[in-house]
């Protein structure tokens, strides 16, 4: 861990931001700007790649100066560990603001994911790609600005790569990375980031990744196959020129994506022309990330010759005409009319519903009202009546209020049906006019119809499951046992659904812990927390195989190993994950994998042969070890694999 500092170089630490076992992250000042710098220090000891990394970013961005890159100042060595001193934004992260607002309003997104391109178009025409674009290397400050962080991994036909990105490496982040950047990090060129933009734009758009997770087989398939969710079936308002975009810059294929990001700054020009200056873009964004909705602006018509005193008059007495149709259309649309033209024959109603807050959130209540008239003992429908309900202030205790906005009827008798969640309320009552109301303090505003969603009972609980391979994803066709925790501790499924317990305590409203067993799989615990509505329960679980091991003993060194034709193998354990496989070494290496058949692959480059390989077909049993012999003949200039 990196040791605590109050000075680095000529740089006063003010206070430390992020630690990890590389370094730490800490905020600073510089000496003589008088300004807030961010310092990172890389203290891991005894390995090159990650030093020459951190130098080589420090190189690669220092020689980037542009308003929507992150500035590197300054590099240094001082003891055994290296920095670099970088620009402070003040501010946030795209990351957060999505997380903030579910997903981003598109005109703000749009601004924001222009000014991230015109900082990518300037590093491309540059010969430096990226390769880790994601949300989170995306700076937003409290001015406005967007900045893109984080060149750690990124290539430079400058920077002399020295071999930190062999063939067939894969770096960058699982859920933005474009097909050919998973198979071959070192090789890739700027259309790998323009993938990663286009990820980028469905997130801000949607609030959802269209490939979510790390690298497990089924999502790596899907990047492949280039399927994913269209973003107009999270949200419905995604623009059709983000939609375009999106599309085109994720193709499978890379052939068929933007060549340049220039492309995509060309076609986001006519969505966002009403912005004329970099200022007018920077306040825009400002005020989304103060949270205020970014408003869509409107064109103003110019008139600028008038040829005549006659068409200036005509003129004249159409905006007159306008302005007044205006003022009598916001007076119907805010009660003016009604209050201060027809007070005696129009009265103003209110509907007020408390909920319990241990419900739900309000944007998540079902409610509709409907109002009736009563006449000759039957109800007639308003139609045209509509109650637009908004979150309004925070009740008493733990409560809050839906408000509807004030409606004007007509004095006479009324019925209010109220439906809120699956109860429905209804209440009858006389509206008086608005002279007759504002003599009563109760309805001096307007006539308030409150209703009250309290607390609601817990409900029987019904509970399904499926338990899947966490490795192939098909059934588990074999006996799984199921277990839930009640205060008597962990009890099988079946008989805690017989004992006597079970109607009195499985019900809504609580939280449950099972656990799922199978024969060669490791165990499975799930929690989880069931609202008081919610009913139904299904949980689909995934087992994990339990790992058997490949042991592989070689004298030689520098072959490298393939498994089913790849570097990159699924290491078993019960935390799956993607690892490389590494060339042999003198000794024995064990490798963990799920079980199952793979073909093992043992190559090795030679001066008088191109390339020499061998295969053999290799079967991996759970807690098992299967150990192979890889040697090299050098009389036969062959590769011997023999099983042991």
């Amino acid at each position: 861990m990196a040791r605590e500092l109050t000075k680095a170089g000529k740089y006063k630490i003010k206070n430390k931001l992020a630690e990890g076992g590389m370094g730490a992250v800490y905020r600073a000042e510089h000496p003589t700007l008088n300004r807030t710098v961010i310092i990172k220090q890389l203290t891991l000891k005894g390995s090159e790649a990650f030093t020459e990394r951190f130098k080589r970013e420090a190189r690669i961005v220092m020689d980037l100066k542009n308003d929507h890159i992150a500035q590197v100042y300054d590099h240094f060595k001082e003891g055994s560990s290296y920095f670099i001193v970088m620009e402070y934004v003040d501010g946030t992260d795209l990351s957060a603001l999505i997380k903030r607002d579910r997903y981003v309003p598109r005109e703000a997104a749009m601004l924001i994911f222009n000014e991230i391109c015109k900082g990518l178009k300037y590093a491309h025409d540059r010969d430096v790609i990226h390769r880790d674009i994601k949300a989170d290397n995306i700076l937003i400050s409290n001015e406005g600005e967007v900045k893109i962080a984080d060149f750690g991994i990124a290539t430079s036909k400058e920077e002399n790569d020295d071999g930190l990105t062999r063939t067939g490496m894969t770096l960058g982040t699982p859920s933005y990375m474009a097909p050919e950047q998973i198979e071959d990090s070192k090789n890739v060129d700027k259309r790998a980031d323009i993938y990663s933009m286009g990820v980028v734009l469905y997130e801000m758009m949607t609030g959802e990744k269209p490939f979510p997770g790390g690298f497990a087989p089924s999502v790596i398939s899907q990047i492949h196959k280039g399927k994913y969710k269209p973003p107009q079936k999270i949200n419905p308002g995604v623009p059709a020129v983000a939609r375009k975009i999106i599309k085109k810059a994720m193709y499978a294929k890379k052939t068929k994506r933007f060549r340049d990001i220039g492309y995509i700054i060309a076609r986001l020009s006519g969505a966002l022309k009403k912005y004329h200056d970099q200022n007018e873009i920077n306040n825009a964004i400002k005020r989304y990330v103060q949270g205020i909705r970014i408003p869509d602006k409107k064109t103003k018509a110019k008139k600028e010759k008038y040829t005549s005193n006659f068409s200036k008059i005509i003129y004249a007495l159409l905006l007159i005409m306008a302005l007044l149709s205006g003022g009598v259309y916001y007076s119907y649309r805010t009660g003016s009319y009604y209050e201060y033209m027809k007070p005696g024959e129009f009265g103003a109603l209110v509907v007020d519903v408390e909920i319990d807050g241990r419900y739900k959130e309000p944007g998540d209540i079902y409610l509709k009202a409907a109002i009736f008239n009563e006449r000759n003992n039957r109800l007639m429908s308003l139609k045209d009546v509509k109650f637009k309900f908004s979150d309004i202030a925070n009740g008493k205790g733990k409560s809050y209020f839906l408000r509807s906005g004030k409606v004007y009827l007509r004095p006479d008798n009324y019925t209010l049906f109220l439906n809120v969640e699956n109860k429905l309320y209804h209440e009858n009552f006389y509206l008086r006019p608005r002279t007759v109301q504002r003599l009563s303090g109760a309805t001096s505003d307007s006539k308030k119809v409150s209703f009250r969603l309290g607390k609601i009972s817990p409900l029987p609980l019904e509970f399904s499951y499926s338990v899947r391979d966490g490795v192939s994803g098909r059934e588990i066709e074999s006996v799984t046992d199921v277990y839930i925790y009640n205060k008597k501790g962990w009890i099988k499924w079946d008989e805690f659904r017989e004992s006597e317990d079970f109607n009195g305590t499985f019900k809504t409203g609580k939280r449950y812990s099972f656990k799922f067993k199978s024969d060669g799989y490791y165990d499975k615990s799930v929690k989880t927390y069931i609202e008081p509505y919610q009913s139904d329960l299904r949980l689909d679980v995934k087992l994990i195989p339990v790992a058997g091991a490949l042991i592989i003993k070689s004298g030689q060194e520098g072959m490298q190993i393939l498994l089913n034709n790849s570097p990159i193998y699924l290491a078993g354990g019960k935390d799956l994950r993607y690892e490389k496989l590494a060339p042999l070494k003198p000794g024995s290496s064990k490798i963990p994998l799920p079980p199952g058949e793979y073909f093992l692959t043992a190559s090795r480059s030679s001066f008088i042969f191109r390339k020499i390989s061998e295969t053999e077909k290799i079967k991996i049993e759970p807690d098992k070890e299967t150990v192979l012999s890889v040697d090299f003949d050098d009389k036969a200039k062959a590769i011997n694999i023999t099983k042991n």
